[in-house]
């Protein structure tokens, strides 16, 4: 889990080195060659735009919405623009003859124009497309009019006019892209919600940062200057920002600024291909062909690998046809109502339909309609059943035959079809019998059924099949002559004519059963005792066109027999008909009990077949079982797989051997629905696996009956996974109407006309009608009681716009204010189809603010009143808060400082120095000392140049305020001018300092002017003398300043404070509830202040010094510093007393510095001091175990300089003893004096 972090964190580092590298490089170039730095900002800016261009037309195809697209169009113009500016630069030299910085100007303000326009009408394409030829043109069209004005016409306002600076026209215009690129930073917040997060994160800080710059270039003078490096900085942020923006995103993660909203389906659309995967699998491995089709207009929009093969297109071409273009002609008229009513309830039918080929072959369609990814579908399976069709075809036609032959015996009317005839007579073998009859005789001979077809026929003569079959008229005359001069003819007799074209024919009946059916024909000759009249035959030549000698030969050829032979073959052929009439009789009966037996057996094998194939495929969990005793007969595979039992295991067995029901009672009501209804349907049934896993089912049972036995079909049908869903569907749907019921504020659904959709408690609770009985009503009737909408109506604003509106009234009909907040409800159009309408009470939050209003007004006044109070006093004072933000100064600070305090540092700190002459940094400075560390500071001076040149110096003192949990609220700094001091100080050292010269020049005339030596050195005692005294005095009137300084600030200052303080009080006791932690904190906050001012007061000028003496004063010193700096002081002393008000002052400074320097320097927290009186003599003893220094290397601090000083001004000494890692140890003596004597 620590790796990615790891990661993450290294990119984050290594980014950063990189982009503080990068700056510092373009800051390096910028210095040593600004035009090449500008060169390389533009041109990167140039690139990223035309990238922009590049990505969005290339991705044009799969954008949701055409926002991307317009930008990088717009910003394929602006790259132009740009790329004429960095060449227009002064130094480039590529445009002669103009001004090159108002040119630059002029190509820049183009181009920000072209920019931020593109910017904010790009969010006019989220929802609607963009006609990408004519924002080509139209961009085109401006960009070159913008050229031709700016450089062939001239007419471009001037951008800058040398001497003189930016024009106005070009500020203005800066200002006027500025608010642009605003209004277009807010559109595109206000459509977040179509782009990935770091997308509109990105592109709004680089408008942001653009405007930046905006303002930096309105302020230059000179295109080499130091703004216009700042504003191309910012340029550059602003690319890197559009870089990460667009150009990363839609490099390395596409999806997040091209396919949002397919990436917010992923999972959903993962899960689909995986589903289609697995239907594709399928589907190719069925045998069955399987075809989707549009339910609109029928055309095929897949199609399965059984599909191509069946109609011998590729899948390509058949889905370029529709589903009408595969059936049959006559087939078409249907269609339409059996596609509605597949798409309604589904439907299987059986049609035709067409191969490639043309081929047709019978199919049975199973059709059901579904939506797919928003379209309506016909999922068909269709099945080729042409070997089906093809069995059932010759199970009919043997039906249909048996049933004519039954119904041609049991039918006088009955009609018996030339196949029929075939199978009774087994005309082959009367054929091949004929012909060996003919053989014999040399006698045609012919069976012919009742419609002139020639069944059998033998030794047909040239004359009739090469003549008269072949003429129309002769042939006609020939069949009339089978069916009408035949008639009349009994069973058992034969008949002798001449047939219409006349040659002898001679007929005999054909009987089956009592059917004729047929008649036996001999014919086609002449009697030997007759002569053939041949004019009459050639009279036919002529009139039906034979060839007359042809004729004529085929008639001499045609046989003569004799009247005995012709009457002995005729009874031959009498006795053969009534012998196949009676063969063919029987052969009828036993072919029909035979068929009759077969169809049954066929039927049974078909019915067995169909069933088991039925049984075994069925997609449910199937079960055979006996009624009697629940004996398993036979399973299917799925019942083996959902059970967890082979076929082994249950075949044989009984129901109840097996442990599977989980509720006896549930077995026991399906035995009684089966006794009562004999079947059941859908019954939840709770079932035990084998390895002991529950299942929920669905069960159904039927009674069947297979040979005699009496069984039971189960199938089952596992819903465990549908259970659960419906479980958590259902705990889903509960827990959201909790979460709905328990919010407090009042939310209802509503639909673009206002009514109500659904509500929660909380609007029952509220205008005490049931969210039910809501539901339908306008909401504007029941929330404000009126007959419309008010006009400031949020949800007319979000059904009309799709986006969030807010709206704060006082609502009458309630008493109360309310906020509105109306939610857009976006369906997958991205259509508005209603609102999430928010009602929250606010009234008490109201009437907070309007208190709290009141309240801020007191603590205006009460600020006032501080500030008045601050302003009286002689220093500067200043208060920021725990972050070192300004807070409050008074007007000395001003004064003091000349100039107002700023709001995160004090005073410059370039101007700002230690007394050894050193810059102060800023973690040096007093006031951010004491804020980094919450230590106090006292009397740190420092010298400060002022706005006017003026020196000064400054005794800085700060301080941390603590609230009563010890926590620092604040920090205040007093600032005091000791200018005038220093200025004393100094006076007195350059007064030295000439005395010394004088000591000096005196030395080396002492040989010359020794006499003169006594005068002098009384000279020397007399000035010495007099600088004591006035040491003495500068030190006594420093000491009564800050005595002065201490009293103002008790006297006034604090009782000011302490009237605030009170009055706090009493605002905190009229104040509400929500109020008073304010006030408290506040209050806190004026007593912090007011024991600073007391702290600062005492360490001025205690006052204990001067009402109890130097011992009381020195012990409160040490408890002050062991509270505020953690200072253990070990004091000894003896008994003192009766020293003077100076001598109190010298030891108390000299001690106060000492420790201060322990704390500043020494590093420990204890200090060991001892004073005690003896000889004449006050001795003070300061120790501590510190870091110590080495006296002979160090220079002597003012500090250390000041105490010997003080204890020379009173004739004492001063010793100081220090080694580094061994501490330091201060011995001062001072000699006693009568106060008396000093006060005189």
């Amino acid at each position: 889990m620590l790796a990615p972090e790891t990661k993450t964190a290294t990119i984050s580092v290594r980014m950063l080195i990189a982009g503080v590298l990068a700056f510092a490089g373009f800051y390096i170039l910028s210095r040593a060659d600004y035009l090449l730095f500008h060169s390389i900002v533009e041109l990167l800016g140039v690139a990223i735009t035309f990238s922009i261009f590049v990505i969005a037309w290339n991705a044009r195809r799969f954008m949701s919405n055409d926002y991307l697209l317009f930008i990088g169009v717009g910003f394929l113009f602006v790259s132009i623009l740009s790329a004429m500016h960095t060449l227009s630069y002064r130094g480039m030299g590529v445009f002669i003859g103009f001004e090159p910085t108002n040119l630059a100007a002029q190509f820049w303000i183009a181009a920000r124009y072209l920019q931020s326009f593109t910017l904010i009408l790009a969010p006019l394409f989220i929802h609607r497309r963009l006609n990408s030829n004519l924002a080509f043109t139209v961009f085109g069209i401006a960009t070159a009019l913008i050229i031709m004005s700016i450089l062939v016409w001239q007419v471009f306002p001037a951008a800058f006019v040398t001497g003189s600076g930016l024009t106005a026209f070009k500020i203005i215009s800066e200002y006027a892209i500025s608010g642009i690129l605003l209004g277009a930073a807010l559109l595109l917040r206000r459509h977040r919600a179509k782009f990935g997060l770091n997308v509109v994160s990105y592109l709004t800080a680089a408008m942001l940062v653009n405007i930046a710059a905006e303002m930096a270039f309105t302020l230059y003078t000179d295109a080499y200057g130091f703004l216009n490096a700042v504003g191309h900085f910012l340029i550059l942020i602003s690319i890197y920002f559009i870089y990460k923006a667009i150009i990363e995103t839609g490099l390395s993660r596409p999806f997040d600024l091209m396919f949002h909203q397919l990436k917010l389906n992923e999972e959903r659309f993962e899960e689909r291909a995986n589903e289609l995967q697995r239907f594709e699998l399928l589907s190719n491995n069925s045998r069955d062909i399987i075809l989707m089709i549009r339910a609109d207009d029928g055309h095929i929009v897949e199609a399965n690998t059984a599909a191509t093969a069946a109609y011998g297109y590729t899948r390509n071409e058949l889905l370029a046809l529709k589903i009408g273009d595969l059936r049959a002609e006559g087939d078409q008229n249907i269609i339409s109502w059996q596609m509605a009513e597949a798409n309604d309830t589904g439907i299987m039918f059986e049609t035709i339909h067409r191969r490639r080929d043309g081929r047709e072959f019978p199919v049975e369609v199973s059709s059901r309609g579904a939506t797919i990814a928003g379209t309506r579908l016909l999922l068909s399976v269709v099945r080729d059943i042409t070997d089906r069709k093809r069995t059932e075809q010759a199970l009919k036609q043997s039906e249909a035959k048996l049933r004519s032959q039954l119904d041609y015996i049991l039918s006088p009317e009955g009609d018996l079809g030339e196949q029929e005839l075939l199978a009774i007579l087994d005309l082959p073998v009367v054929q091949g019998m004929m012909d060996d009859l003919y053989e014999v005789t040399r006698l045609g001979f012919a069976i012919i059924d009742l419609k002139g077809k020639v069944l059998v026929g033998t030794g047909w003569q040239d004359i009739c099949v090469e003549f008269h079959r072949k003429n129309p008229i002769t042939c006609a005359n020939c069949i009339e002559s089978d069916l009408a001069l035949t008639q009349g003819v009994k069973r058992g007799e034969f008949k002798t004519y001449k047939c219409k074209n006349n040659m002898w024919d001679i007929v005999t009946p054909l009987y089956v059963g009592d059917r004729h059916v047929a008649n036996v024909f001999t014919g086609q000759f002449f009697f030997e005792d007759e002569q053939p009249d041949a004019e009459l035959f050639a009279k036919q030549a002529n009139r039906f066109g034979f060839d007359k000698s042809a004729y004529l030969a085929a008639l001499n050829r045609a046989p003569r027999h004799s009247r005995e032979k012709v009457a002995a073959l005729m009874d031959f052929f009498t006795r053969f008909s009534s012998m196949v009439s009676e063969l063919g009789y029987s052969n009828l009966k036993l072919a029909k009990a035979n068929a009759d037996q077969q169809q049954a057996a066929e039927a049974l094998k078909i019915s067995e077949e169909r069933f088991n194939k039925a049984f075994k495929a069925s997609p449910a969990a199937s079960a055979i079982t006996r009624v009697d005793d629940g004996t398993y007969i036979d399973v299917n595979e799925n019942y083996e797989r959902l059970m967890g039992y082979s076929r082994d295991e249950l075949v044989g067995r009984k129901t109840t051997d097996f442990d599977i029901y989980l509720h006896p009672e549930q077995r026991s009501e399906i035995v009684r629905l089966m006794s009562e209804t004999g079947r059941v349907r859908d019954f939840e049934l709770t079932l035990r696996k084998k390895n002991g896993q529950l299942l929920d089912t669905l069960s159904s049972l039927e009674i069947i009956n297979l040979g005699e036995q009496k069984l039971f079909l189960s199938t089952i049908i596992d819903i465990t996974d549908r259970k659960k869903a419906e479980s958590a569907v259902k705990a889903a749907a509960e827990e959201w109407q909790a979460t709905f019921d328990s919010i407090n504020d009042i939310i209802m659904l509503l639909d673009p006309n206002h009514r109500i959709i659904r509500a929660n408690q909380a609007f029952t609770e509220t205008f005490k009608i049931p969210a039910e009985q809501a539901v339908g009503k306008f909401c504007y009737e029941i929330v404000h009681a009126t007959a419309h909408p008010p006009a400031f109506c949020p949800h007319r604003r979000t059904i009309n716009c799709g986006t969030e509106a807010k709206e704060e009234f006082l609502e009458p009909n309630l008493g109360i204010y309310i906020e509105a907040t109306t939610l857009p409800i976006i369906d997958n159009s991205g259509k508005c189809t209603g609102s999430v309408h928010i009602v929250k009470n606010i009234h008490e939050r109201k009437l907070a603010e309007a208190e709290r209003e009141k309240l801020h007004r007191q603590i205006d006044e009460q600020r006032r009143l501080l500030q008045n109070t601050l302003d009286q006093l002689p220093a500067g004072v200043v208060i920021r808060d725990v972050g070192g933000t300004l807070v409050m100064a008074n007007s000395q600070f001003s004064v003091i400082f000349g100039e107002p305090p700023g709001n995160e540092n004090t005073f410059d700190l370039n101007r700002s120095f230690h007394r050894d002459g050193k810059k102060y940094l800023a973690g040096e400075w007093p006031m951010n000392r004491t804020i980094a560390t919450g230590k106090a500071i006292d009397n740190e001076e420092v010298d400060i140049v002022r706005g006017d040149a003026s020196r000064a110096t400054i005794s800085a003192s700060t301080s941390p305020i603590r609230n009563d949990a010890g926590q620092i609220i604040a920090y205040v700094g007093v600032f005091r001018d000791i200018t005038d001091s220093k200025r004393a100080e100094g006076a007195i050292q350059e007064l030295n300092a000439t005395l010394e010269r004088r000591v000096e020049q005196r030395t080396r005339e002492l040989e010359s002017a020794y006499a003169d030596l006594s005068e002098q050195l009384k000279l020397r005692a007399k000035a010495e003398e007099s600088l004591r005294s006035l040491s003495s005095r500068l030190l006594s009137i420093q000491e009564e300043e800050r005595r002065t300084i201490a009293r103002e600030l008790h006297d006034q200052t604090g009782q000011s404070l302490t009237v605030l303080k009170l009055m706090f009080g009493r605002a905190d006791r009229m104040a509400p509830e929500e109020m008073k932690p304010i006030l408290k904190d506040t209050g806190n906050l004026i007593a912090d202040i007011i024991k600073q001012v007391r702290s600062l007061s005492l360490s001025l000028r205690p006052g204990i010094l001067d009402d109890l003496g130097l011992v009381p004063a020195m012990e409160w010193l040490f408890k002050q510093l062991q509270s505020q700096a953690d200072l253990l002081v070990h004091f000894e002393h003896g008994e003192i007393s009766g020293l003077s008000t100076e001598m109190n002052t010298v030891i108390y400074r000299i001690t106060q510095e000492a420790l201060t320097n322990i704390m500043r320097h020494a590093g420990v927290k204890e200090a060991w001091i001892q004073m005690s009186v003896a000889d004449r003599g006050l001795y003070l003893r300061i120790e501590d175990h510190g870091r110590g220094f080495d006296t002979t290397v160090s220079n002597p601090s003012t500090g250390l300089s000041a105490m010997r000083e003080r204890a020379a001004l009173l004739g004492g000494s001063y010793n100081l003893e220090s080694s580094p890692g061994r501490g330091t140890v201060i011995n001062v003596v001072l000699p006693l004096r009568n106060p008396a004597s000093d006060s005189g």
